[in-house]
């Protein structure tokens, strides 16, 4: 069955094409994060995949809407739309393509922003709030992915041992970045930012910057971090950024706060599972060379 996915003709995940191969193993992704409850972006569905260029995942994500359109009508019940967990970084909303498996696909393309989000969040609590995932899979003939800590090296390789000074790489990374916000994919207008910055929990973060509606912290790991030290990275994003939110609501100030993890070098391709199920962003290969 094939049905017209904005003005692409994409099928099921069922067939040999390259998106149908693709939409199989992004499938078990999909399920992994919605019994997460979280979403993921594009670039880390992606990178996931082995896919060189996100902008491709539409034909993928298609194919996985209609599979689930099939397997609800076999059912005679309605599986959610699990390709609405793939969200834009920047806006944290779907593509123009999930306008097809909303309820009402014109009104989702004429609506405003933030109209489109309380659509969209409406999809995801209906994903979240699914308890068949496993079957779906079983129906389709997928694997369910192995808990994501099966990758994660040894926890003495995370845990720091002693107080080891602070390396030339990462402070002059953390000092550069701290100056140039726009390499992080934020605004330029947010430098410069704070380094060194003492939360209330007594943490120190690398770097944080702030403008009138935000706050982001910037955990900093130089090219040659090991992968227990990119880890630890993953957590303490998790940390600051619920520290950040803490600090916020005890102020009432409204802010929006978050964390990024900024690599020199590349990003371990064994951790990108973690790092979706975590939710955190990373910008990655921020040393010259440093990849």
């Amino acid at each position: 069955m094939a049905r017209e996915t904005g003005d692409l003709a994409v099928g099921t995940l069922s067939g040999n094409k390259l998106y149908q191969r693709r939409a199989r193993a992004a499938l078990p992704i999909l399920v992994r994060q919605a019994k997460a409850w979280q979403t993921t972006t594009y670039g880390a569905l992606a990178d996931e995949i082995s896919m060189s260029n996100p902008r491709n995942l539409n034909y993928v994500l298609g194919a996985i809407g209609n599979s689930m359109l099939d397997l609800g009508a076999t059912w005679g019940r309605r599986v959610p739309p699990i390709e609405a967990l793939v969200v834009n970084q920047a806006t944290r909303l779907p593509g123009e393509g999930v306008s097809w498996f909303t309820p009402d696909p014109a009104l989702f393309k004429a609506a405003t922003r933030q109209q489109k989000k309380l659509i969209v969040d409406a999809m995801l609590s209906e994903v979240f709030a699914f308890r068949d995932w496993e079957k779906v899979l079983g129906a389709l003939k997928l694997q369910q992915l192995p808990p994501v800590s099966n990758s994660l090296p040894p926890i003495s390789q995370v845990v720091p041992k002693g107080a080891a000074g602070e390396g030339k790489a990462h402070r002059k990374l953390k000092n550069e970045l701290a100056q140039h916000p726009e390499r992080l994919g934020l605004p330029k207008n947010m430098a410069p930012g704070g380094i060194e910055v003492l939360l209330y929990s007594a943490d120190r973060v690398d770097v944080v910057f702030t403008s009138q509606h935000r706050r982001v912290a910037v955990e900093v790991k130089a090219s040659g971090a090991p992968p227990g030290e990119v880890v630890r990275g993953l957590f303490q994003c998790v940390k600051y950024s619920a520290l950040l939110a803490a600090e916020a609501k005890v102020e009432e100030d409204e802010t929006d706060s978050s964390a990024i993890l900024a690599l020199g070098g590349a990003m371990p391709p064994e951790l990108g599972g973690l790092r979706s199920i975590l939710g955190v962003e990373v910008r990655d290969e921020l040393d010259p060379g440093g990849a």
